[in-house]
């Protein structure tokens, strides 16, 4: 499987650890280019790819970024084809913590409306798709 993930943190590292040493094929990518990506992150094949490349071609792409970031982002997912499977380990920050207005707008944004999020706090309304903060 091709899979891209933007974000070598501790969740997007893990995860392209984890898939390279089982046989996919990886592409990693951050905010500060392919050349910072550390070696560690690399070593059992993944690719250090720029974040456009992390996202095209690929079966399925992770958005493992800080929540603050997701907006310089989300451009990237408007070419994305709708057979690619995206998943968000984005983790939520509450209201007003960056001036965010709710969860729900990480939902809205461009193609990534619908995407599984692997990390639902405890703002999601339980048998809903929908969040509301406490």
């Amino acid at each position: 499987m091709r899979i891209g993930i933007l974000g070598t943190g501790a969740i997007g590292a893990e995860l392209a650890r984890i898939f390279s040493a089982g046989g996919h094929e990886v592409a990693v990518a951050n905010s500060r280019g392919p050349e910072t990506i550390d070696a560690d992150v690399l070593q059992f094949g993944a690719q250090a790819v720029t974040a456009a490349d992390a996202v095209q071609g690929r079966d399925v792409v992770i958005l493992s970024v800080p929540f603050f970031k997701v907006p310089e982002v989300a451009g990237l997912f408007a070419s994305v084809p709708d057979e690619t499977v995206v998943i968000d380990t984005t983790n939520y920050v509450p209201v007003g913590a960056w001036n965010v207005p709710s969860r729900a707008w990480v939902r809205a944004r461009p193609r990534a409306c619908g995407c599984p999020s692997s990390w639902d706090g405890p703002w999601r309304r339980r048998g809903t798709r929908s969040w509301k903060a406490p």
